[in-house]
């Protein structure tokens, strides 16, 4: 192994762990992570919510769970964008009806999945009838 292999390597090591100030201990710098948020399809509670990174990330995957009953008028949706537009595979539908606990995936977002360093992705609830909430979770990965 040549120093500068070597020296590339201590680089690559160093770059995956930082020191905290307050206390000198040493944690693993994490390249993927969840983020968790609240999503509504009741009365005056339907948004759009902008999700912002320190970082610079690619959106891999969004899940929802039902965390109050969807209403049996019709179904509601979140649709996943980062600051260019919508995201193409990024639309959960919450069918109406559907009970507590109820989980839901995308299968492939292909299109608006990269979020730069200091920017956003957004959900947006939607619902012509009012009814319903869920815990929606983006999978992320630092880029």
């Amino acid at each position: 192994m040549t120093i500068e292999e070597l020296y590339n390597m201590y680089v690559e090591l160093k770059d995956k762990f930082r020191r905290h100030k307050h206390d000198n201990i040493e944690s693993f710098v994490l390249d993927d992570g969840i983020t968790t948020v609240p999503m509504s399809f009741e009365t005056a509670e339907q948004t759009t919510t902008k999700i912002y990174f320190p970082f610079a990330v690619k959106i891999l995957k969004i899940r929802a769970t039902v965390v109050k009953a969807i209403a049996a008028s019709d179904n509601g949706t979140i649709q996943g964008a980062n600051s260019i537009g919508d995201s193409t595979g990024g639309l959960i539908t919450a069918t109406a009806s559907d009970s507590l606990n109820t989980e839901y995936a995308t299968t492939a977002i292909t299109t608006n999945y990269t979020v730069g360093q200091g920017s956003y992705y957004k959900l947006t609830s939607a619902k012509t009838t009012a009814g319903g909430k869920l815990l929606a979770t983006l999978e992320w990965v630092r880029i």
